[in-house]
């Protein structure tokens, strides 16, 4: 994956810091980064149906 990808994946989860903060980022920090969203993202949709149960 490019890093122009990474940084729009990236900017999906994250839109509350602009474009040339993830372009300041190597690749390794930036797919630690969606690994990390990813798994928050599985957690609150996991909370989310635990509430609904």
């Amino acid at each position: 994956m490019t890093k122009a990808k990474m940084i729009e994946i990236v900017m999906g989860y994250r839109d509350d810091k602009p474009r040339d903060f993830w372009e300041s980022m190597d690749e390794d920090t930036l797919a630690n980064i969606i690994e990390l969203e990813k798994i928050r993202l599985k957690q609150q949709a996991s909370d989310a149906v635990a509430t609904l149960a």
